[in-house]
């Protein structure tokens, strides 16, 4: 299952807020794509990035890496 570094905690910068309308894709570890998930209307969020990643966990079995709007967001090896 991916890992996601999206959740905001006390004291840490807040990532989301720039790439929450942004296409959420999962990538192989050699960078092919293998899912792409657009946004919700409300935008992301932590958990519902995360809802998407438990529900496409048997692609992601031999390693992937999350990108949001182009951007790493978390990875099976973290």
């Amino acid at each position: 299952m991916l890992n996601l570094v999206a959740d905001q905690r006390p004291g840490e910068p807040e990532i989301l807020s720039a790439v929450m309308y942004a296409v959420f894709e999962i990538r192989s570890l050699d960078g092919e794509l293998l899912k792409a998930v657009d946004a919700p209307s409300t935008g992301w969020t932590h958990e519902l990035l995360m809802a998407i990643s438990i529900e496409h966990e048997a692609i992601t079995r031999c390693g992937a890496d999350g990108y949001l709007g182009g951007q790493w967001v978390g990875s099976t090896e973290v």
